[in-house]
């Protein structure tokens, strides 16, 4: 499990966007005491984004009707989240200091969290709750925590060259995780 949640957690931040700039951008700027606050309100709301979400997912796992809408809920998103990133065009993000306020605002209101978790849970519910007690879900939030800082702090230190390397094959990239998107959610519907 602890694996499972590194993974996670380092993959929801891999891709460049308002918190990875935010990090990027304070580092640079060598204003080392608001990074590392900033640092903890994102592990603290992802967190808390990852408990909550995968805490109901839990209590609801015993109505099997509410369970079943929720799948195909999970599986629908996860389809129009490939769209999406399919459909999304190139385009350069800039390091500001805007991208401070728009990373802390990103962390806090983190709309893409809850069906991002809510698929996380449905995709991997066998290996999240294997134990039914809160103990098992508290292990895997931390362990996520910890892929979490670790992509975070490799932004941080190797950001240019991170950046560097990852806008050569963003777009690339992004195409085939929305078509890896798009099949997981076809074949997880029409196995539902």
């Amino acid at each position: 499990m602890s694996v499972v949640g590194i993974l996670i957690g380092f993959y929801g931040y891999l891709f460049p966007g308002n918190i990875n700039l935010m990090i990027l951008n304070l580092y640079h700027q060598k204003k080392y005491f608001c990074l590392a606050a900033t640092t903890f309100i994102v592990l603290l709301f992802e967190s808390l984004y990852c408990f909550f979400t995968l805490y109901f997912f839990s209590k609801i796992n015993i109505e099997q009707n509410i369970l079943q809408h929720l799948k195909t809920t999970a599986y629908i998103l996860t389809m129009l989240m490939g769209i999406w990133m399919l459909l999304e065009k190139k385009e350069e993000k800039p390091t500001s200091k805007h991208t401070t306020y728009r990373g802390i605002l990103s962390a806090i209101i983190h709309p893409q969290q809850i069906p991002f978790w809510l698929f996380i849970g449905v995709l991997f519910q066998n290996i999240i709750y294997v134990e039914t007690n809160k103990l098992s879900l508290l292990s895997f939030v931390f362990f996520n925590a910890i892929g979490t800082l670790l992509i975070l702090s490799l932004y941080a230190f190797g950001g240019n060259k991170l950046m560097t390397k990852l806008k050569i094959k963003m777009y690339q990239i992004n195409k085939l995780m929305g078509a890896i998107y798009i099949i997981i959610g076809c074949i997880l519907l029409l196995k539902n």
